[in-house]
């Protein structure tokens, strides 16, 4: 049986958790098929790939930051009373 070197071990366990804290967590994207429930929060989860045109988003002042949306965005949504009983409805004024 070989001998474990224990120097080497108290230097490589700190390297080992660090690399694997470093791993980001991967989200799992919402379908769009998940039911909206009316009048209870529903968390959404979506991922941006790739970036939108800079000359498409009037708030976007430079190329970087419209590459900077690339990523991953979490929304707790919560739907009124009534919301699905008419589906022509946008609710916008």
């Amino acid at each position: 049986m070989k001998r474990i070197n224990l120097k080497f071990m108290k230097l490589a366990w700190p390297l080992f958790v660090s690399l694997l804290l470093a791993i980001p967590l991967m989200a799992e994207t919402t379908p769009l098929s998940q039911p909206l429930s009316e009048e209870s929060e529903t968390k959404i989860t979506c991922e941006l790939t790739q970036p939108p045109l800079f000359s498409d988003v009037p708030v976007f002042h430079s190329e970087k930051e419209a590459q900077n949306t690339v990523g991953t965005y979490h929304y707790k949504l919560w739907l009124p009373k009534g919301y699905n009983a008419d589906l022509n409805n946008d609710f916008f004024p």
